[in-house]
C-alpha cells in the first residue's frame, strides 16, 4: 500500500495543480489584470522552486527532481489564484 501511495501521489498532485491553473485561465478579465496574474504565477513558481529545493535537500521528498517540478507547478497554481485588483 505504501508503494502505491508514493507512486500515485505525484500524479494526483500534478492533476490537481493543472486543474487549478486551467480554472484560473477560464476567467474573463481585462488584459492588464491578466498580465499581472501572469506575474503572480511567475512569483509563485519562484517561491515553489525554493520550497522544492528545501524539501529535496532535506530529504522530505523521494526525488530531488520531482520536488523541484511539483513544487514549482504548485507555486504557479497558487499564484494564479491570487486576486488582482
Amino acid at each position: 500500500m505504501n508503494e502505491f501511495v508514493t507512486a500515485a501521489l505525484p500524479l494526483v498532485l500534478l492533476g490537481l495543480a493543472l486543474a487549478i491553473i486551467a480554472a484560473g485561465f477560464a476567467r474573463k478579465e481585462s488584459p492588464e489584470s491578466a498580465e499581472r496574474r501572469r506575474g503572480h504565477m511567475g512569483l509563485g513558481a519562484g517561491i515553489g522552486l525554493m520550497l522544492g529545493v528545501v524539501l529535496g535537500l532535506f530529504g522530505l521528498w523521494q526525488s530531488l527532481g520531482m520536488s523541484f517540478g511539483l513544487c514549482t507547478l504548485w507555486g504557479m497554481a497558487l499564484g494564479s489564484l491570487v486576486r488582482v485588483r
